[in-house]
């Protein structure tokens, strides 16, 4: 097995709760269940832009409401999204504390300024990493190989040697193109189970 020098998590969906799969649903004025509201999330032009850097909050929200056919003003929603945003999953911060003793620990997600600030502000999540990556301070977002070329190159080490953790199978197979090793993981037990298997950290 290649060896691991960093291991490089995504937040929403692998170590922190992201619940605006399950909140947004009830904000359209067609609801889509979670799944294909998580499916079009990914694809949307105006969270691209947004978690680019490239608009800010009120032009993410007009943008939004058109593109989703928000059944609430972008006001509104805005004052909703922020609280999308929440905690370690339990056992989450205790699994990198675990898997920090034996080589480092980094964070890379595709945020924006509302959510990054609530995460690391109000829950003190930078604390538990050695280095912490946003999308729209990057300007660029995953899976695009840009977006890995910098942080691999801020990491300081070879591609290879960052195992990266992400429960989008599109942003797994960009970080594989861009040479570093990567799984798909939802949630603290599938990350637990992928980290134990290459020994770092230690079997549910």
């Amino acid at each position: 097995m290649k060896e691991i020098t960093c291991v490089l998590f995504d937040l929403g969906g692998v170590l922190i709760e992201f619940a605006g799969f399950e909140r947004l649903p009830g904000m359209l004025v067609s609801p889509l269940e979670p799944e294909e509201v998580r499916r079009r999330w990914i694809a949307s032009p105006a969270v691209a832009a947004y978690e680019r850097g490239g608009m800010d909050d009120a032009a993410f929200a007009a943008a939004l409401a058109v593109e989703w056919n928000l059944r609430v003003p972008p006001e509104v929603f805005l004052e909703h999204f922020v609280d999308w945003a929440r905690d370690f999953y339990p056992g989450a911060r205790e699994l990198v504390a675990e898997v920090r003793r034996s080589t480092a620990v980094a964070c890379f997600s595709n945020s924006n300024p509302l959510h990054w600030e609530k995460n690391f502000r109000t829950y003190g999540i930078q604390s538990a990493f050695d280095a912490s990556f946003a999308s729209f301070e990057l300007g660029c977002v995953k899976p695009e190989r840009e977006a890995f070329d910098l942080v691999v190159a801020r990491l300081g080490r070879p591609a290879r040697e960052v195992l990266f953790l992400d429960d989008t199978e599109i942003n797994v197979d960009g970080a594989r193109a861009a040479g570093l090793q990567a799984e798909r993981v939802r949630g603290v037990a599938e990350a637990r189970a992928v980290l134990a298997r290459r020994g770092l950290a230690a079997p549910a």
